[in-house]
């Protein structure tokens, strides 16, 4: 991965929207930018407990088994 995968990659991680990153890196679209910009399977964790917590009211150890369970597949 090159600095422009990285820094992407890195912005949206922490929470960073996809139309600043463009303008950040010069893109024309948003389209060229989701190729710079990967989640990994662990940054996508918390958009998940988010849904749990406000309507499943689970913990994190259950959707950490969730997240398990979906990953074996």
């Amino acid at each position: 991965m090159d600095l422009r995968h990285t820094f992407a990659t890195q912005l949206v991680q922490r929470g960073q929207d996809l139309y600043k990153v463009t303008e950040l890196l010069g893109h024309k679209s948003i389209s060229v930018t989701v190729r710079y910009a990967h989640h990994y399977p662990e940054s996508l964790r918390t958009s998940v407990e988010v849904l749990d917590r406000d309507y499943y009211n689970s913990t994190t150890a259950e959707v950490q088994q969730k997240l398990e369970c979906l990953t074996e597949r």
